[in-house]
């Protein structure tokens, strides 16, 4: 598939399938990286308007209590940050099939 000669149609295949998987991941990991970027300034800018913020340590983490609203506030952000991460799983198997379809061409080039 390296060579200046013409691809076979099952290269051609090959090399699509690889370029829609690469596209695929590739937006993935930038629509993630806008929305992670967007829930941190969110829980900063939540953490900065906690008045007891300068009180808070790990000793008393626990006994944190915030009010209704403080949750209202804090709950959508962090929602969609696990379901960011979540979606780290669903892409797991695609960036397992790259590999192991990487290694077979540099095995197959070292051949």
């Amino acid at each position: 598939m390296t060579a200046k000669r013409k691809p076979t149609d099952d290269e051609a295949r090959i090399k699509q399938v690889l370029t829609d998987y690469i596209l695929k991941i590739e937006s993935f990991f930038e629509k993630n990286d806008i929305g992670d970027e967007a829930l941190i300034k969110e829980i900063n800018r939540f953490l900065n308007e906690l008045e007891s913020l300068n009180l808070l340590n790990e000793d008393n983490l626990p006994a944190l209590m915030l009010s209704s609203k403080a949750i209202s506030l804090i709950q959508p952000p962090m929602e969609k940050l696990v379901s960011c991460y979540e979606d780290y799983d669903k892409v797991e198997a695609i960036l397992k099939r790259l590999i192991r379809i990487a290694e077979m061409i540099i095995e197959d080039a070292k051949g």
